[in-house]
């Protein structure tokens, strides 16, 4: 990722407050255009592909002292920081020392956190992994006022809470957007990405790895963070 200008800055300028803030991978990326599209200049997406919290860590004390937040979102898809192994006892203990630390933050600041459920993952290890971030993340909010943990994410992407690559076809999406017998694929289904993303056929390689159709994934990601961040602030 960019060291220069790490993450995506999607929303209003810095130096303006912006009521809600948001870190996330490349499930965060590649949703981002529709998050942006439900809350405007409300919101800021500080979002790149393969990153995790300790790499946000480091982008979060400017971010707090640009936008001012109210809400900030959090939302992990597991990647490991550089030098560790997904899975090992130091990537779960980097992962706890450092989610903590951003609660910490974040709440010292005076906003409020909502730790999102990232959505299940093909892979059954992967799936393993990503099942104890919001165990820890439940046990650690008890700890910092104003810390919430949110399934929207994990229940919008989801088929009574397990993996599936295809959902019910929401009102608005027809033939033209993949609805085909009322289902529509709402996670990537082929390549190295399939059972991980949410583009139907994955990002393309080059940048800003956008999908090249609609997405109905991100379309309900984007949804799903939306409505978490609204309703930390006004619950």
């Amino acid at each position: 990722y960019p060291s220069s200008s790490p993450g995506q800055h999607h929303g209003a300028a810095a130096g303006r407050q912006v009521p809600y803030l948001v870190y996330g991978d490349s499930l965060t990326w590649e949703s981002a255009d529709d998050i942006r599209a439900r809350m405007g200049s409300q919101v800021v997406v500080r979002s790149y592909p393969g990153t995790a919290p300790c790499q946000w860590l480091g982008w979060l004390p400017a971010d707090l002292a640009a936008y001012h937040p109210k809400v900030v979102g959090i939302v992990t898809a597991g990647n490991p920081c550089p030098g560790q192994t997904m899975g090992t006892l130091p990537y779960f203990l980097q992962y706890e020392n450092d989610v903590a630390a951003m609660f910490s933050t974040i709440t010292a600041s005076g906003a409020r956190v909502v730790f999102f459920d990232a959505p299940p993952m093909l892979d059954p290890v992967r799936e393993t992994f990503v099942a104890q971030f919001p165990v820890f993340a439940q046990a650690l909010a008890a700890e910092f006022p104003g810390v919430t943990v949110s399934d929207a994410i994990a229940a919008a992407l989801s088929s009574d809470g397990a993996y599936t690559s295809t959902l019910p076809c929401l009102p608005t999406e027809r033939v033209g957007r993949g609805c085909v017998g009322g289902r529509i694929t709402v996670r990537t289904t082929v390549g190295l990405q399939a059972g991980l993303h949410l583009c139907p056929t994955g990002l393309p390689a080059a940048y800003p790895w956008k999908c090249p159709t609609y997405s109905s994934g991100e379309y309900r990601f984007a949804k799903a963070v939306a409505s978490g961040l609204r309703a930390a602030w006004t619950g």
